[in-house]
């Protein structure tokens, strides 16, 4: 019961407070709509008037007054006089002109305008004051101000018959009281202090408030206004609070909410009439809308024809619009850069575009109605080509072929030349496009390629493919007409070494000069050609002579001036450098042979006088083909052999003077399958040519510290020493060191009795670094001899420098012996240096026994040769060296019959 009454006495307080707040809202709007009442803008702007403003406003501030009073009656502001004082000042703030009371005037006088519509309160004075801008054109000309007394607020805070006992008040938030029915609460005895005003300023109940003086207790509400300092307070005594709403103020809603369910039926009833008279209405409106569903349906088909209509007309204006543009692109093709003529089914021309005239150098009315061959240069072959022309374009297809126009000057100007017809709706030619286009820079690019294809990029001479199609064209010139050709096949000399030294910028200067020079020496039914690298082949496709040896004559002659030309030194880069060559020849002539055959045939011939000296002419000899032929099968099968070790060793015995075997030589040996033993004089030149030497070379040093191993275990042999050849490449190898102290490691070999022999050749391309690696095997015992010494550059200046244990006559010094003086003299020479150098020596190739006598009566005792043993099988020399271990091979039968 307590909170309902709460709840309604806070409704009630806060009705009220809307109350005050309407009333300062409409306070502020009505001084708005004076300040934008255009009567007001009139009189204070004077413009009804030749006087001022002051004038105006002094002599017609009655008059003002009325309009200001009957303007808010037309617009019913208010149902009061809204204000007690009316007064205008400008923007200055000055005082121009007022109306009113005398104590409002002081009140105005005491006022700040401001640019602004606002409502304020004088609570000294008790008045609500309203102020609004003028302007005039946007330029502000000062302000309205109207005074309305608080007595009017006081008439909405007065208590109402229904709640006799409820006392409002205005209070500003220091407690200041504004306004209130004090006079009345008085009168009832209840007497208000500033404690109980500002008590609190929120939307709630206060119960229980104990005032100063009066008649006890009392329950109080406090609601702050809108936009203002202030607040409005109710209070009402507590006694009779609760029941109070129980008892009187509860009959009050009783009886309204019986007035309301009156209401509410009477509007229940009203409610049914109106229903039924809506659904009369809405009958008359349903047939209406029948009506006018007919009408909309006719409109809705005729709209329809309509759209289809416009449809109709906006695709026909498409196809005009395509049917145009494609006139445009092909006004726009036919004026394009080639040119191009329409002709009628007569071969008339109708029509040419700018390009075709530009092309024959003529104008349009020259050549229209004309016919096409006109424009040709016509032949018997061309007329029979338009034949077929026509006989194309009726079937409906289209034609194209190279001919030759005329120009206005006659002049031919070749042209590839389509035609194509014109067809109507039934598929019926109807005109031809003739079009033609210009060739010259796709022959340009033909030739291009051809160029490309055929010739050297470098020297600009023909390349293989195109010597090659000449070479097929001169060999069957032959076949037909027996006659003789001859192909030359030219490599420079030395030209490997001019690219290593200048670089190959100035090998291409050579090259360039070198093809130059054979183009000026030959004639123009020689082919000079690029071969490939510093290679030339020079095809003569018809010598003079009607046999082979008078054609083989007619082609040395020709080389001869190749060589001559080659005699003047080219200039490279400024400097001068002699360049000759070697020339190969093959002759050939009505026989059949293949061009494979005769290009092989020129290189066999070029490589011969390669190795004849260089700079020399050699014709091409059925027996270098054979020994070329051999040399590839040997070399073939050599390859074979060592991958799967057909290669055996064979050990020569060394012997001295006294005749004891003191070791042995190992020397490699090929027992082919087909031919045989192989001599190595013949498979050890093509082993270093085709790169096997350091593959065979460390195959034979391991081979040969295995069987050095194996004679350690027989007393008969470990003394004995083993020679192995080293070749150049083993020897400067980086690692040829290590190479041989591994194998020594891997068979437990003794270094001591290793014997490494080096030809003196090997030794001239770097002997520090053969110095360097000799010293370090020789630290671990490895012995070193010089082979075949004097037959090559036998340099005493580096002989003392290097770590020889001996030297070994060369066996074509002793081949000779005792009778060559010549020979018997270097035999003499190589053992005193050997007594010298403190060196051992021995020979080699001992064959008689007057050689063993001469080189042990000169100071040499130690042998090697067929004299004492042919190189053997490494099992029958250990049974040789056993059993002749001690004594000589030539003093016992035994020891002859080993030897034979």
């Amino acid at each position: 019961m307590l909170s309902l009454a709460d709840q309604s006495f806070l409704t009630s307080a806060q009705k009220k407070v809307q109350d005050v707040e309407l009333h300062f809202d409409r306070l502020k709007q009505t001084g708005e709509r004076i300040a934008a009442s255009h009567s007001v803008e009139s009189y204070i702007t004077g413009k009804k008037s030749e006087d001022g403003t002051e004038q105006v406003l002094s002599k017609r501030i009655d008059e003002i007054e009325q309009r200001f009073n009957r303007f808010l009656r037309n617009s019913n502001s208010l149902e009061y006089n809204v204000f007690s004082y009316l007064a205008f000042i400008d923007r200055d703030g000055t005082l121009i002109a007022s109306s009113g009371h005398a104590q409002s005037r002081k009140t105005c006088g005491e006022a700040t305008s401001k640019f602004e519509a606002k409502v304020s309160l004088d609570f000294e004075h008790r008045f609500v004051v309203a102020t609004a801008p003028v302007y005039h054109r946007a330029a502000y000309q000062g302000c309205i101000l109207t005074l309305s007394a608080f007595d009017e607020v006081l008439d909405l805070l007065q208590p109402s018959l229904s709640e006799p006992d409820i006392f409002a008040h205005l209070v500003m938030d220091d407690g200041q009281l504004i306004i209130g029915s004090d006079e009345v609460a008085a009168s009832h005895g209840v007497h208000l202090n500033a404690d109980i005003l500002t008590a609190h300023s929120k939307k709630t109940v206060l119960h229980d408030l104990q005032l100063a003086e009066g008649r006890g207790k009392m329950v109080g509400v406090s609601v702050p206004l809108r936009n203002m300092a202030a607040s409005m307070h109710m209070l009402q005594p507590a006694s009779g609070f609760a029941g109070g709403a129980l008892s009187d103020n509860f009959a009050l809603p009783l009886l309204g909410f019986s007035c309301f369910m009156l209401i509410f039926t009477i509007g229940i009833n009203h409610l049914r009439i109106k229903n039924n008279r809506l659904k009369t209405e809405f009958g008359i409106i349903r047939e209406q809308s029948r009506l006018l569903a007919r009408k909309n349906n006719k409109l809705s088909r005729e709209i329809e024809r309509r759209k289809s209509a416009e449809a109709d007309s906006r695709e026909k204006a498409l196809e005009l619009e395509s049917l145009n543009t494609d006139l445009q692109i092909a006004a726009t093709a036919f004026e394009s850069i080639e040119g191009m003529a329409v002709i009628d089914t007569k071969k008339t021309i109708l029509k040419v575009n700018s390009a075709l005239l530009d092309m024959l150098q003529t104008d349009e009315a020259t050549l229209l109605n004309r016919p096409i061959l006109d424009l040709l240069d016509y032949t018997l072959e061309l007329e029979n080509a338009f034949s077929e022309v026509w006989e194309t374009l009726e079937a409906r297809q289209g034609w194209q072929r190279e001919v030759q126009v005329r120009n206005k000057s006659g002049d031919k100007i070749e042209r590839w030349m389509a035609v194509s017809p014109v067809l109507n709706k039934h598929g019926n030619p109807t005109h031809y496009i003739l079009t033609f286009y210009d060739l010259s820079a796709q022959k340009q690019a033909e030739d291009r390629v051809r160029q490309l294809a055929f010739h050297d990029q470098l020297t600009d001479l023909p390349n293989r493919s195109l010597l090659i199609d000449r070479l097929q064209l001169a060999m069957k010139a032959n076949a037909l007409k027996g006659t003789y050709s001859a192909v030359m096949f030219l490599d420079l000399d030395n030209f490997k070494t001019l690219n290593d030294t200048l670089g190959h910028d100035a090998g291409d200067e050579l090259l360039i000069a070198a093809a130059r020079r054979l183009q000026a020496s030959v004639g123009k039914e020689q082919t000079v050609a690029r071969f490939g690298g510093d290679e030339f082949v020079i095809l003569m496709p018809k010598l003079n002579g009607q046999t082979a040896k008078e054609a083989a004559l007619d082609a040395e002659i020709f080389s001869f001036s190749i060589l001559d030309a080659f005699e003047q030194p080219f200039q490279l880069a400024g400097v001068a450098h002699r360049c000759t060559t070697s020339i190969g020849i093959a002759t050939f002539g009505p026989e059949v042979k293949t061009y494979e055959d005769i290009l092989k045939h020129a290189d066999i011939a070029m490589y011969q006088a390669k190795r004849d000296g260089r700079n020399a002419v050699r014709f091409y000899d059925p027996a270098l083909q054979e020994n070329l032929s051999h040399r590839m099968r040997l070399e073939r099968d050599l390859r074979t052999a060592v991958k799967q070790q057909e290669l055996t060793l064979f050990y020569q015995p060394q012997v001295s003077f006294q005749g004891a075997v003191t070791g042995a030589e190992a020397l490699l040996r090929w027992k082919h399958p087909e031919l045989g033993y192989v001599s190595p004089a013949e498979f050890i030149p093509i082993a270093e040519s085709c790169g096997l030497i350091p593959e065979l070379g460390n195959w034979i040093l391991d081979t040969a510290c295995q069987h050095l191993a194996e004679w350690q275990n027989n007393p008969d042999l470990r003394d004995l020493t083993l020679s192995v050849n080293v070749s150049a490449i083993q020897l400067h190898h980086f690692n040829f060191v290590d190479q041989v102290l591994t194998r020594l490691a891997k068979h437990k070999a003794p270094a001591t009795k290793l014997k490494l022999e080096i030809t003196e050749s090997h030794l001239v391309d770097n002997v520090e670094d053969a110095i360097t690696k000799m010293e370090q095997l020789r630290q671990q015992g490895v012995r070193f001899a010089l082979d075949d010494f004097g037959t090559g550059y036998s340099s005493l200046s580096y002989l003392k420098k290097l770590p020889l244990d001996q030297l070994k006559i060369d066996q074509s010094f002793v081949r000779s012996l005792p009778c060559e003086p010549n020979d018997a003299a270097i035999a003499k020479m190589i053992v005193a240096l050997s007594e010298t150098l403190e060196l051992s020596v021995i020979a080699e190739g001992v064959e008689t026994e007057e050689q063993r006598d001469f080189l042990h009566s000169v100071g040499c005792d130690d042998y090697q040769g067929f004299f004492f043993a042919k190189p053997l099988p490494h099992d029958e020399y250990v049974e040789f060296a056993s059993l002749f271990s001690g004594k000589s091979p030539h003093q016992t039968d035994s020891a002859n019959r080993a030897a034979s």
